[in-house]
């Protein structure tokens, strides 16, 4: 059967929650087995950063990315601050192809596209 990666890193979650260092490390070494047996190796990457994903969740951190077409203003970036709290990996992208405005994704969903570009495109539809 073919598992997703988040599929892998819900099952490791799972698994190491609630368990002392030494049963952590026989956990991930069977894993390890598992994936290359399974010929799931490849996957080892995206796994990882859903296993880092389903941790922040846990721990209440969330994952921010800010697009805008310039340099985003400080004021911008406290006020995202503001909202969602103190515990934020921010990331911040300029992307001229967006035309102006902003896209804010929250934990990789996206929470608002005020960019020009989305403007256009809805407007042509």
């Amino acid at each position: 059967m073919i598992y997703r990666p988040l599929q892998y890193a819900e099952a490791l979650f799972a698994a190491l929650e609630d368990k002392n260092d030494a049963d952590q490390k026989k956990i991930v070494k069977r894993f390890a087995e598992i994936l290359i047996r399974g010929r799931a190796a490849a996957k080892l990457p995206a796994i990882i950063m859903a296993y880092e994903k389903l941790q922040q969740k846990k721990r209440g951190i969330h994952s921010v990315r800010l697009e805008t077409v310039a340099p985003a203003t400080e004021k911008l970036k406290e006020q995202i601050h503001a909202i969602l709290g103190k515990e934020i990996n921010f990331e911040e992208v300029v992307n001229p192809q967006m035309l102006g405005g902003v896209k804010i994704l929250v934990d990789s969903e996206i929470l608002i596209d005020a960019s020009a570009k989305h403007h256009i495109d809805v407007m042509l539809r």
